[in-house]
């Protein structure tokens, strides 16, 4: 096994058909190449550069019932009458099952700081007979990798009026 061209002794050998290999989220992509000799001597090799995604969360409606309706992601703007569920989804934010509590969430409201009910569900009730318009965001970071933090931002513009 080789990760950018640089070989690996410690996980190469006889039998070693997969490996783990941790990604340098400094660099723009991790070259991995194997290369693998038969009983016979024949040679074969392959390669695959991977890069890193930048986080991406992306705002969805979200339904009690039915859950997360990924079907349409609400980008900048959403238009509601009544109350409404929106779920947060941070894409390719590092998830390391071995570690708890590694992920931060900071939830503004027309720039005024907020806790919702969940790490990623919001609940918005709009007062009976209003109209108007509230900015949500959020900020979203990975506490163990410090080069992963993006934010959101939702527009939303109600009108309960009858």
């Amino acid at each position: 096994w080789y990760v950018n061209d640089d070989y690996q002794e410690s996980i190469s050998g006889q039998g070693r058909q997969s490996v783990n290999i941790p990604l340098d989220y400094l660099s723009n992509a991790t070259n991995i190449k194997v290369k693998t000799r038969s009983a016979l001597g024949g040679v074969a090799e392959k390669s695959i550069s991977i890069t890193p995604h930048p986080v991406m969360p992306l705002f969805y409606l979200y339904d009690d019932i039915l859950g997360i309706n990924f079907s349409s992601p609400l980008i900048k703007r959403f238009e509601t009458t009544h109350d409404v569920s929106i779920s947060l989804v941070p894409f390719y934010l590092s998830v390391n099952k071995t570690l708890t509590g590694t992920d931060s969430y900071e939830w503004f409201l027309d720039s005024l700081p907020f806790t919702p009910q969940e790490n990623t569900l919001v609940r918005l009730q709009p007062k009976e007979n209003s109209s108007g318009y509230k900015t949500l965001s959020v900020v979203i970071s990975n506490t163990k990798r410090r080069l992963q933090k993006a934010q959101a931002y939702l527009t939303i513009l109600f009108d309960t009026r009858q």
